[in-house]
Parts: C-alpha cells; sequence; structure tokens
C-alpha cells in the first residue's frame, strides 16, 4: 500500500474526485467515449474528474516474456486524456507490491491519497489482486466506504467492442483505414532523425528522414510503404514513408524511412510525428535503382493525389 500511497500523493490532489482506473492503451473510441462519461458525472456531481492508469502494460509484470507493443507512450496517453477534459492523470508503475494489493486495500488508498468520491467503470473492468475487485465487489465496497459506481456500456463499432487489441491487430496488420476507424484520429509514431546509409537523396533522388529505431517507443506497422503526415513542431507535410528491410539494397536492418514533399531542411537530431494515413503497397525488390526510382515516382504522385482528394 505504501507504494501506491506514494505515487498518489505526489498529484497532491484534495479535491472531491471522480475516477477511472485501466491501462487506456491507446485512447481508441471506446476509451474516449468512458472518459467523457468521467467528465460528465464529475461535472454533475460537482467533483474532479482523475483517470488512474499504467506506465506499462501489467500484463508484463507476470509474463516478462510477453510482447505487448505499446499504442501511445505515456506521455502521448496523458496529453489525449488532457485533451478530452480530464482534470488529473495519474501514471502509476505497476510493481509487483502493487500487483499484490487486494481491491479494498487499492481503493481505500486512492480515498485517503486521492479522494475518491465515484468510480467509473467500464465493461471489463476488475481491479485488485487476481482481479476479484468485479463491479458488483467495487458497488458493495461503494456502499461501505461511501463512494458511488458508475457502470458505462461497451462502444461497438461493426458490431466488435472497440478495444486496444484489435486496434493494435489492425496497426501491426497495416490497416490503417481500421486502426483510424478505432481511434478517430490516424495513428501516429513519433522518433528522432538520423544519417542514414545515403542512398535516398544521390542515388534515387528523394532524400529521406531516417527514424532512430531505438526512438520509438510504440507499435510499428506492418512493412510496406504508407501515405502519411509528417509533423515538425507546429507544421505540418506530407510524406511518403516506407517501413522495412528495402529489399532492392538487401538491408539487414528494420527502417523507416519518409520521402516528405516540398521540404528542403536538415533534420539530423530532431524529433517528427509520422501519421500514418493510408497504406499504398508492399515494399519490393526491384531489378536495378531505375525501376526502383520510377515505383517511388509514381508512390509519390499517388500520395500527392490522395491529399488533394481529401482537401
Amino acid at each position: 500500500m505504501d507504494e501506491l500511497r506514494t505515487q498518489l500523493d505526489s498529484y497532491n490532489i484534495h479535491q472531491n474526485t471522480i475516477f477511472s482506473i485501466g491501462m487506456f492503451d491507446g485512447i481508441h473510441l471506446g476509451h474516449q467515449h468512458l472518459l467523457k462519461q468521467v467528465c460528465k458525472i464529475a461535472k454533475n456531481n460537482s467533483c474532479k474528474s482523475g483517470i488512474i492508469t499504467f506506465t506499462d502494460h501489467p500484463r508484463k509484470l507476470f509474463d516478462p516474456s510477453t510482447i505487448i507493443p505499446l499504442i501511445t507512450s505515456v506521455n502521448e496517453k496523458k496529453t489525449y486524456i488532457e485533451n478530452l477534459g480530464i482534470d488529473f492523470v495519474i501514471p502509476i508503475e505497476f510493481t509487483k507490491s502493487i500487483s499484490e494489493l487486494t481491491y479494498e486495500q487499492f481503493i481505500k488508498t486512492i480515498i485517503n491519497s486521492a479522494n475518491l468520491k465515484g468510480l467509473v467503470l467500464g465493461p471489463d473492468t476488475a481491479i485488485g489482486f487476481k482481479r476479484l475487485g468485479t463491479p458488483d465487489k467495487l458497488k458493495e465496497l461503494g456502499n461501505e466506504l461511501s463512494y458511488e459506481v458508475f457502470n458505462i456500456n461497451q462502444l461497438n463499432f461493426n458490431n466488435k467492442r472497440v478495444s486496444s487489441s484489435l486496434t493494435r491487430q489492425a496497426i501491426s496488420e497495416g490497416n490503417m483505414d481500421l486502426s483510424t476507424q478505432y481511434l478517430g484520429r490516424n495513428y501516429s509514431i513519433s522518433g528522432t532523425v538520423i544519417k542514414g546509409k545515403g542512398i535516398g537523396n544521390p542515388v534515387l533522388g528523394y532524400p529521406t528522414a531516417n527514424l532512430d529505431m531505438s526512438s520509438v517507443k510504440t507499435i510499428i506497422p506492418a512493412n510496406g510503404i504508407y501515405a502519411t503526415i509528417i509533423k515538425l513542431d507546429e507544421r505540418e507535410f506530407i510524406g511518403a514513408t516506407s517501413i522495412g528491410y528495402n529489399p532492392t539494397f538487401k538491408n539487414e536492418e528494420k527502417s523507416i524511412e519518409s520521402f516528405i514533399i516540398d521540404f528542403n531542411e536538415n533534420l539530423y537530431g530532431k524529433d517528427i510525428e509520422i501519421n500514418f494515413v493510408k497504406w499504398i503497397r508492399q515494399e519490393e525488390s526491384f531489378d536495378n535503382t531505375v525501376e526502383l526510382q520510377k515505383q517511388m515516382t509514381d508512390d509519390i504522385n499517388q500520395i500527392i493525389q490522395l491529399f488533394k482528394g481529401k482537401n
């Protein structure tokens, strides 16, 4: 309890607050639906609104070999939640000691450290040791400890519940149309631009911004060519982004390279955000650079026409 209390106390929450608790990876439409309800319920009860989330997926604690790539980094998630009007966003580190707290201990700590007055639950919320804190149990505890429980129905899309798992699957398959529908926005990754192999400009005539792969902290879409929007500081540019191994040059290391249309600046060392709008084609191996250059020109023309159609 002490570890959770320490993390919560650092936020100095003294107002009565309506909370929801969860991983909230991606802040997809289902999450947005619930978060808007948190804001509404808080306002109706003259309370502040708060979210307790986790810095990494809790499943990793129980099975370190489990690979669950995140859709949003902690900072991105915090920003998205705050932009929906939530007053307090508390990312906590899910440690072994916290995982062993009963749901009663977990809730009592939030009451004492963050003035919990109401708890908003999604359709599959369960908290505490062995996930024994089901909605019914949390409601019983609420009657005892004087906090109210609000149950929110799930949000469906094409008769499927919108979930982080489905969103993650769509991204990993390169289905950006579907991931955009789940998220309500284009999926994006962020990273730092580094010097590449020097092929794009001198060999192909298309200089590219190459990301440092170690700087990308979220799930990378399937290999292929994408129509993208590149964000640099407060500016936006149209781009063609390649993910993969550049099979024509037989690269052994995966790369993310973006040709930014109508752009001619040095980006080395700068952070950019790549927003994936549409999957264009699979990566291919060409017999020579002339054929590759022709295909790149076709890709870029297709992407330009795509964005003209969106305006």
